[in-house]
């Protein structure tokens, strides 16, 4: 029998060869490209801003509300009497009554938001000049305790009366609920409360007028160090670093009882420092804390105590910072700013930095830009072992800054353009891509159709045979 070749005719020839499948290659490989590029500019943009992990737990980010009670200002006003100094020197137990019952709606979360003025020897001045103008205004007073005297009102309500000498000397007179640390005279100890009245009473056996202000809770301070009128004895003329002897309770910078601790009079001197090392540090001969630096302060932490350096020109990111009401110190600091910072360069030997900074900082991030880039100078501190948010036992340098600074934010505009031409191309491209699917498919329904209608008259050929 002889064997016969099927003919490719029987099912019908392929179409012709086109570019679509080139075309539809090359553009998917465009496409990829172009997201390779949105990618890198969205991570370039972003920088690398380290790992959250490595922050300690206590770093989560929580904002609580806080409502102000309504307080009395103009009824309290009404009532007083204090424009002689005959009237100063009355009981007026309405006024304290009223005083006392509004100062008892607040508690310190409410000073955080009216962050009370400090009184000091001026403001007191401005306030028995015109105290009507001040009514119920926040006051933070400090001092050492002359008189503390029990009293109680008509109501029944027992209060402290008493006196304070401020840190600059100046009287002032306070009516408070609450003494749970029983303060007597010699004692320092702070108040938080509000302005009531020009006040006259008897201060180591002679009138004296001062301010008053009704509190809630007086509560233990300690006596002023590390001031302006005080100043630091630096071994080295108040230029360049702590040396050993000014620094005396830093004797270990690795762990004490599983963490790290930093040494309460150390701190509160180094931040006092910093708060006037504008006036007291040659910054411009003070090293760039760039890896190497970094590498040596961690590997010997004992000869770098205290020396002044600079963070890198170019930024380094703040990953986290806190502002809170700083605790009661001898250096007077009244807000105190804590935070961790990253750079790529100090990343082989500390993953993150912690810092204290002597006031308030308010640099918040950018959700297009992320962490916010800053620019600063300091001091070094030491060496502190903490526990990280994966419960690892970490290691990081303290640092006490004198000045931190966002960087001026970057232009932008390039970046956004670029991202602009990428979206059109992209969207070209997928609409290109479609296009020629649709194409191709179309192509391969006709060549089906083709081959099916050949392959019929095949078969009705050979059944009319």
């Amino acid at each position: 029998m002889k064997e016969t070749k099927r003919s490719s005719q029987m099912f019908g020839a392929p179409p012709a060869p086109s570019n679509e499948g080139k075309k539809l290659f090359l553009m998917t490989i465009a496409l990829l490209v172009l997201v390779g590029v949105f990618i890198f500019n969205v991570n370039k943009a972003g920088g690398d801003d380290g790992d959250d992990d490595n922050l300690p737990a206590r770093t989560a980010d929580v904002e609580i509300a806080v409502r102000l009670p309504e307080l009395r200002a103009d009824e309290l006003d009404a009532l007083v009497q204090d424009q002689t100094p005959e009237s100063q020197a009355l009981a007026q137990p309405e006024v304290l009554q009223l005083a006392l019952d509004d100062a008892n709606k607040l508690v310190a979360s409410h000073y955080r938001v009216l962050e009370p003025a400090v009184l000091d020897a001026e403001l007191s001045q401005a306030l028995l000049a015109d105290p009507s103008a001040h009514r119920m205004d926040a006051l933070r007073l400090r001092g050492e305790l002359v008189t503390v005297r029990d009293r109680e009102l008509p109501s029944g309500q027992e209060y402290l009366a008493g006196s304070l000498r401020l840190d600059d000397g100046t009287i002032a007179h306070f009516a408070a609920t609450k003494n749970d640390d029983d303060l007597a005279p010699g004692d320092w100890a702070r108040l938080d409360g509000l302005f009531v009245m020009a006040r006259r009473d008897s201060v180591d056996g002679d009138w004296q007028a001062g301010a008053l202000v009704a509190g809630r809770h007086l509560v233990p301070s300690v006596a002023p160090r590390f001031t302006p009128d005080q100043p630091l004895e630096l071994a080295d003329d108040g230029v360049g670093t702590f040396t050993p002897a000014e620094l005396p309770n830093i004797i270990n910078d690795r762990v004490r009882d599983g963490l790290g601790y930093l040494p309460v009079l150390e701190k509160w001197k180094l931040l006092a420092r910093a708060a006037r090392a504008d006036d007291q540090v040659d910054w411009a001969s003070a090293p760039v804390l760039d890896g190497d630096l970094m590498a040596a302060i961690m590997a010997e932490p004992a000869d770098w105590r205290g020396m002044p350096v600079v963070l890198p020109a170019d930024g380094a990111a703040l990953l986290h910072s806190d502002t809170s009401p700083a605790e009661e110190n001898p250096a007077r600091i009244e807000s105190l700013a804590d935070g961790y910072l990253f750079e790529f360069q100090w990343k082989e030997s500390a993953e993150v930095v912690y810092f204290l900074y002597p006031g308030r900082l308010e640099i918040q991030g950018d959700d297009h830009q992320g962490d916010p880039a800053v620019r600063g100078r300091g001091f070094f501190f030491k060496r502190l072992s903490y526990e990280d948010r994966t419960g690892r036992l970490n290691e990081t340098p303290v640092f006490v800054l004198s000045q931190i600074e966002a960087l001026p934010p970057a232009d932008t505009s390039g970046y956004e353009s670029l991202m602009y031409v990428v979206f059109v191309l992209t969207v070209f491209l997928i609409v290109g891509i479609f296009v020629l699917l649709r194409r191709e498919k179309k192509r391969s329904e006709e060549f089906q159709q083709q081959r099916l209608e050949r392959l019929r008259r095949k078969r009705e050929a050979a059944r009319a045979t």
